[in-house]
């Protein structure tokens, strides 16, 4: 694989983690009913697999032989 190959399909894989992230968020914060109890966890559990997708993609597109 191309070292741009490579550069691109992991930071196009980054930004689908991103989207389906904030599209989970979106859900979970229920918009349509405000009374209902929103779990706390919601946010912190989804910081974690942002930072290890940007982590990720920035390690891929540097250093394309990288499994």
């Amino acid at each position: 694989m191309s070292h741009r190959t490579a550069s691109w399909l992991a930071w196009t894989m980054c930004a689908l983690s991103v989207a389906f992230t904030a599209l989970s968020l979106l859900l979970a914060l229920n918009l349509s009913n405000p009374d209902t109890h929103i779990y706390d966890f919601c946010l912190e559990n989804s910081v974690v697999p942002l930072s290890f997708s940007i982590i990720g993609a920035i390690i891929a597109s540097r250093l394309p032989t990288n499994p």
